[in-house]
């Protein structure tokens, strides 16, 4: 009875996340994601880097 298997459910995307630290001025300089053991299908751990630039240095 009831869903077999606990869903994982994030209210924001990564993508939604993301986007706001970009339309902000940010940039990623560094990006890692660590799977435990026990779940290698989705990753628990992430850590992400962002880095502040001036506009006029992104083009």
């Amino acid at each position: 009875e009831g869903q077999p298997k606990e869903q994982i459910y994030y209210h924001r995307s990564i993508q939604d996340i993301f986007n706001l630290c970009f339309r902000a001025g940010f940039v990623i300089d560094g990006f890692y994601e660590e799977c435990f053991k026990t779940n290698k299908e989705i990753p628990m751990v992430m850590i992400v880097r962002l880095k502040k630039v001036k506009r006029d240095t992104l083009q």
